[in-house]
């Protein structure tokens, strides 16, 4: 008996494994059915060909003509409307990119109107040099080190730094690459060190045939350069700091002449372009020329005309 038991208990275990393991089968089959279901539920069946639900699809769009196109039966009317929402569709896009290049570019309208008056009031000149540091200075200063070349070796080697060629008004000291670094910018050290009022070799005001000095309080004020390095430049005839002054009126045949020397045996980096920077502006503003002026180079003349804008 005991035996016969034991054999009824493994045919029992051995039932029961059997149909375990086939609920879990088509369990696994259920599942695998599932997750082979159609994306959005679409029961193909419905519908002949795909060319059918792409119709039906079509029928139902949102965008202007699709539907009527998709419900035409007639191929000669979908290829004119193909070809007439293409057309749309091209002009559509090409305004919005013009208008998008348009808006992209940002034009901005200027309505100036210019006039050559009779009488124009007197204008202010700032000028800088291109030059933030004059080698005599730094040469002059005890604890900086500098070379003095030969003078016809340094004219014949920096040429553009040798007034004239003349080795006689060259300074020849080299100094060296440590000193010229600024490690605290000081405005009163550059005052010291920038040029100064001596690039104004002469000033004269003229009208027709007379001729007068400008006036020699010339306003040193301190700006920066295009590098963002701080440097002096000197308006001439400025009334800044003058609120009681009156503005001058001249006929527009006033000229103010001016001899600049730009003090190129100063400059301290033999690639700086010997110039300096100029603008004419009204006498009750200061005016940054680095940033609202023009560049003139050295050993040239220029004649600068002064408009009134509106």
């Amino acid at each position: 008996m005991e035996g016969w038991e034991t054999e009824t208990f493994q045919a029992n275990c051995l039932i029961f494994k059997i149909l375990y393991f086939s609920e879990m089968k088509d369990l696994k089959n259920k599942t695998s059915y599932q997750r082979k279901k159609p994306m959005f539920q679409i029961n193909y069946s419905n519908y002949q060909s795909f060319s059918s639900y792409l119709k039906e699809v079509l029928k139902t769009s949102l965008i202007t003509s699709i539907p009527e196109i998709a419900e035409n039966k007639s191929w000669v009317k979908k290829i004119i409307k193909i070809i007439v929402f293409i057309l749309c569709l091209i002009g559509f896009t090409y305004q919005t990119l013009d208008f998008l290049w348009m808006y992209l570019e940002y034009p901005t309208v200027l309505n100036a109107f210019i006039t050559n008056p009779y009488e124009i009031e007197q204008p202010a000149i700032t000028i800088c040099n291109y030059n933030r540091k004059r080698r005599s200075f730094i040469c002059s200063l005890e604890d900086n080190d500098c070379v003095f070349l030969n003078p016809e070796k340094f004219c014949e080697l920096y040429t553009q730094y040798c007034p004239n060629k003349d080795p006689k008004r060259a300074f020849t000291g080299i100094p060296d690459f440590t000193d010229l670094v600024d490690w605290v910018y000081d405005w009163e050290y550059m005052y010291m060190e920038s040029h100064n009022e001596t690039m104004i070799d002469k000033c004269k005001l003229r009208l027709g045939e007379k001729t007068w000095d400008c006036s020699k309080k010339y306003m040193r004020i301190p700006v920066m350069d295009k590098k963002g390095e701080p440097n002096c430049c000197f308006t001439i005839e400025s009334l800044v700091g003058q609120p009681d002054a009156e503005q001058e009126l001249y006929p527009n045949t006033f000229t103010i002449e001016l001899d600049l020397n730009i003090q190129p045996e100063e400059y301290v980096l033999s690639h700086l372009p010997v110039m300096i920077q100029v603008t004419i502006h009204d006498r009750r503003a200061l005016v940054n020329p680095f940033t609202d002026g023009h560049s003139l180079e050295g050993g040239m003349q220029y004649t600068a005309y002064v408009s009134m804008v509106c």
